[in-house]
């Protein structure tokens, strides 16, 4: 389980291929909803405890795991922050932060930052 940083200050979790976006808090869990939810029409869900370190509770997918938007997540909010953190131009941070990935997450990543 890896917790990722989005554009608004929230927080996804990745977790076995699948991302989820936080839902709702409660005094000792927390439950994630599949971030493709409205796009695939995905029931899958994930609570866990408030530090999340531990899965209590699943609902399976309608889909399968997809790695590759996971990496491409990642990237986006890691160029994101080096962004903010340095001058670099942006060409030259979309080269040094997709340099070692796959066609496919280079592709996710560009189409993540134009929209």
């Amino acid at each position: 389980m890896e917790i990722i940083k989005n554009n608004k200050g929230g927080s996804k979790l990745s977790c076995e291929g699948y991302m989820y976006t936080k839902k709702s808090v409660n005094k000792t869990t927390l439950r994630w909803e599949c971030s493709q939810r409205h796009s695939r029409l995905c029931k899958g869900s994930l609570t866990t405890d408030l530090e999340v370190q531990g899965v209590v509770l699943t609902v399976p997918h309608s889909h399968d795991p997809d790695h590759d938007c996971i990496e491409a997540t990642k990237i986006v909010a890691t160029m994101k922050q080096a962004a903010i953190n340095c001058r670099a131009k942006p060409a030259q941070l979309l080269s040094d932060f997709t340099c070692k990935a796959t066609t496919e997450v280079r592709a996710d990543v560009v189409r993540r930052l134009v929209r």
